[in-house]
């Protein structure tokens, strides 16, 4: 998907706290249709609690979020749990580990397979981010096929 979730909250007049409401309804149009459903967020936090260096390559350091309290909570902690365990495998510095928030979905309630990421933060580069999605596509290809 690669429908860019702002420019559709703001061309509708909603608000930052809404774009939940457009993703949801992306995710719903094809629930059936993937393995993982996997929304990117980037975090509040500096550079300096956001980024690692792995011989002399800045990277984006990676933090899954989790919704508790809906059916599917279980089942998308054990997923973050072993996706983080594989992105720990490559370096562990990669890892800001698993934030579980009550209260909130993150529209898991919808799959067991939704899962959110903080991938760095304002201040990290777009070259820091790819680094680390190169990392991810192989976390990621990993946990699908072996």
């Amino acid at each position: 998907e690669d429908t860019k979730v702002m420019d559709v909250v703001k061309s509708k007049g909603l608000k930052y706290k809404d774009s939940y409401k457009v993703t949801r309804s992306l995710i719903e149009d094809r629930l059936d249709e993937y393995d993982l459903y996997i929304d990117i967020h980037r975090d509040s936090s500096k550079w300096s609690g956001s980024t690692t260096t792995i011989d002399g390559v800045n990277y984006a350091r990676v933090m899954f979020v989790i919704g508790k309290g809906h059916d599917n909570y279980q089942f998308n902690y054990d997923l973050c749990s072993a996706l983080n365990k594989l992105l720990k495998n490559y370096d562990s510095s990669l890892s800001r580990g698993i934030y579980v928030r009550d209260g909130s979905s993150y529209n898991q309630d919808l799959n067991k397979n939704v899962i959110l990421m903080e991938l760095g933060g304002v201040e990290n580069t777009s070259e820091e981010v790819n680094n680390t999605l190169n990392i991810l596509a192989d976390v990621f290809e990993y946990y699908l096929y072996e």
